[in-house]
């Protein structure tokens, strides 16, 4: 006899007893689990958290309804486990831990409420079904799913097929069992290409949906989990529900057939004749951005006139408006005024890269001052003694990309930097830069620096504040094409000190 039992003999003799035996299996499941393990975070003080992370969980939830705990622990990083489980105390998140234990991560389905997950439940299954290969392709290094464990196939023969599992374990099957297993089912391939770019197609949906998009999915499918609250017709629930289930089958994501494609409403068909289109395009090129700075109403009767010449239908005026206006603007001013008026129009340059394109008119026109932290430690000549690492002060021309000045100290940046920069200029070109591009540091700024400027009447464009750290953008550009930067500066620091 157990010893349990025994004991359960000795106390009914003695007195009126009775005990449950509960196996490992049934301590602490369902709704009892999920209480200890939710008190541990209502327990004390907790942080709040951070929009963006809210934000990103309750999207991903909103992305896929009924994802698997699992599955969102997946998405998210490993340090955000504990704001997903404090979202589901929260109720900003739901799950029915009647149906499934929280221990169970791979088989809770999380929503983004109570009523998502009551529509979920009552929504009918898809009669589609996704499409099972019917014949699997078997080469050597073939990835198989056997039991549940990864196999690979090392030698499909004519007489049996072996396999490799992941522990190094042969196993050689003849062919009639294999077939037998592939037959039941029990042994099938792992995901599928078609799978696999359906995932990936659906994905892509997701993550190009707006807020909107998102929000108006999620009522569709409330509606549908709840048909007797809609408030539209039943023949807009039918096809809903048809979009739902043939998403469920293409994509493996039901939700994506929901999101509504307000971009392709609409007749989008062009309406002009190719022969007009081709028309209207000439006359802009041809007539309006030239030199002749033609007016827009002269270069339309031209146009009209030439249409009925040809017997075609004429564009409206407004139509010759809109294909104008949608044409790149500083490339229009520029055939119509020249490049000095197109200047303006054109993007402005902040940062001074290897990808950047050549801007300013001529040189000296757009110069780049920044500083940067040379890579070398300086020892003095005389004792030994380390000195530190320099600063080098650059001023690059943004046409020509030529080094103008480079002046290295051992102070850190500052507007005595920036002056004794200009005075090097000066010193060795005799004239100034017309416009200054600085980024927004603040040494940029000073006032002795503004004001020397406007008396030599060098314009001064400092970045609103989006710019890279200092230097940054500097090294980018130099780095790549010169080895050893700091020998470069070196080097030029102790050319010529006067231009010819």
């Amino acid at each position: 006899m157990e010893p349990g039992h025994a004991h359960q003999e000795k106390l009914t003799h003695t007195r009126w007893a009775s005990f449950t035996v509960f196996v490992h299996h049934e301590k602490m499941t369902g709704p009892t689990f999920a209480t200890s393990v939710f008190s541990e975070y209502l327990r004390g003080p907790r942080p709040a958290l951070s929009a963006e992370v809210v934000e990103s969980i309750c999207a991903a939830v909103m992305r896929k309804p009924g994802m698997t705990l699992f599955e969102l622990l997946g998405t998210q990083p490993s340090e955000h486990a504990d704001d997903i489980y404090f979202l589901m105390v929260t109720d900003h998140l739901y799950v029915d831990l009647s149906r499934m234990a929280l221990a169970s991560p791979e088989r809770v389905q999380v929503f983004p409420d109570r009523q998502m997950a009551v529509s979920y439940a009552t929504l009918p299954p898809s009669s589609q079904q996704f499409p099972h290969p019917s014949t699997l392709f078997m080469r050597v290094g073939t990835s198989l799913c056997w039991d549940g464990k990864p196999w690979t196939v090392l030698n499909p023969g004519e007489t049996e097929v072996t396999l490799l599992s992941e522990d190094k374990q042969l196993r050689a099957l003849p062919i009639e069992a294999f077939d037998t297993l592939l037959r039941e089912g029990k042994v099938t391939g792992l995901l599928s290409c078609e799978s696999s770019n359906g995932e990936a197609a659906a994905g892509r949906l997701l993550e190009k949906a707006s807020p909107k998009h998102l929000e108006t999915a999620l009522q569709r499918y409330r509606a549908l989990g709840n048909p007797a609250e809609a408030v539209v017709s039943p023949r807009t629930l039918r096809r809903w529900r048809t979009r739902f289930h043939a998403a469920e089958a293409s994509y493996g994501n039901g939700y994506v057939g929901l999101l509504p494609d307000w971009n392709a409403c609409g007749d989008r068909t062009p309406r002009i004749a190719e022969q007009a289109e081709s028309l209207l395009e000439t006359f802009i090129v041809e007539h309006y951005e030239t030199f002749k700075q033609q007016p827009k109403r002269e270069v339309y009767l031209l146009l009209e006139r030439e249409a009925e010449r040809q017997h075609l239908p004429a564009p409206s005026y407004s139509t010759f408006l809109r294909r104008i206006a949608r044409r790149p603007r500083a490339q229009t001013v520029r055939k119509r005024q020249g490049p000095r008026a197109a200047a303006q129009h054109e993007p402005f340059y902040w940062e001074l890269e290897l990808t950047t394109p050549k801007h300013g008119d001529r040189p000296w026109d757009v110069v780049h001052l920044d500083h940067t932290l040379l890579d070398i430690e300086l020892v003095s000549a005389r004792n030994a003694r380390p000195l530190g690492r320099p600063w080098a002060t650059f001023m690059t021309d943004a046409f020509s990309r030529r080094l103008l000045v480079v002046y290295l100290t051992f102070d850190p940046p500052s507007y005595r930097s920036c002056l004794m920069t200009l005075r090097e200029c000066v010193w060795r070109h005799a004239r100034l830069p017309q416009t200054l591009i600085v980024d927004a540091a603040p040494i940029f700024g000073a006032r002795i620096l503004r004001r020397y400027l406007l008396t030599t009447d060098a314009r001064r464009r400092q970045d609103p504040g989006h710019s890279l750290a200092m230097g940054l953008s500097v090294r980018g550009c130099l780095a790549p094409r010169t080895p050893n930067l700091s020998l470069t500066c070196l080097a030029i620091r102790r050319s010529p000190s006067r231009s010819d």
